[in-house]
């Protein structure tokens, strides 16, 4: 059995005993989501923070459900997943993300489960949980995150522009920021993509 990083690097490596126990050395100095793994298809998830003495009992015939204790984040995310397992319906499953987020804005798993609210209609809940996870940002997909809310922060209706700073066709430096007061339309488009251009006569006729 081999315990992995979530991008399926071997940390560690033991042979179950005739009875189907395991046991790992590997003390977690930060938090961090990791894998224990038969092999590549047959594996649990788990979050450890440090010092927990995490226990779990895997059913090779339900990996979906093993039984986890002394994780508080393992535990968290199985119970989730497996409530969501068992609804059908949208707005009933907005709505457990909502309480998972409400009743734990500072666990990491919830960004596991976050993306099923729309960004735009529920953007409070993915602000809540940004802020809640600051301390876990040495983790890559928290800090993607964070950053991808933050930015979307930046880019909501009534804020100020991000500035930009582009070449003119004569090759003078223009900033966005020069042009306030004025109305002023950002087009985003490729060279490559094909309704792009087919959209740059109207960009023209409107200019």
């Amino acid at each position: 059995v081999l315990l992995q990083d979530i991008q399926f690097n071997t940390l560690e490596t033991q042979k179950l005993d005739k009875d189907g126990n395991f046991e790992f050395d590997t003390k977690f100095s930060q938090f961090d989501f990791y894998i224990v793994a038969l092999d590549k298809e047959n594996f649990v998830i788990f979050f450890p923070e440090p010092g927990e003495k995490t226990e779990m009992t895997i059913d090779l015939e339900d990996l979906r459900n093993p039984k986890i204790s002394n994780s508080v984040h393992s535990e968290l995310y199985y119970e989730y997943s497996n409530k969501l397992g068992l609804i059908s319906k949208d707005d009933e499953r907005v709505d457990l993300i909502k309480k998972m987020i409400d009743e734990n804005p500072n666990s990491p798993t919830c960004i596991f489960f976050v993306d099923l609210l729309d960004a735009d209609t529920y953007f409070t809940y993915h602000e809540k949980l940004s802020d809640g996870l600051m301390k876990y940002d040495h983790n890559i997909y928290v800090k993607e995150f964070i950053t991808k809310t933050n930015n979307s922060k930046k880019l909501k209706i009534g804020n100020p522009a991000s500035e930009i700073e582009l070449k003119d066709p004569d090759g003078k430096i223009v900033k966005l920021s020069s042009l306030k007061g004025k109305y002023v339309l950002i087009d985003f488009w490729a060279s490559w993509c094909r309704p792009c251009r087919m959209e740059n006569p109207n960009v023209v006729k409107l200019y």
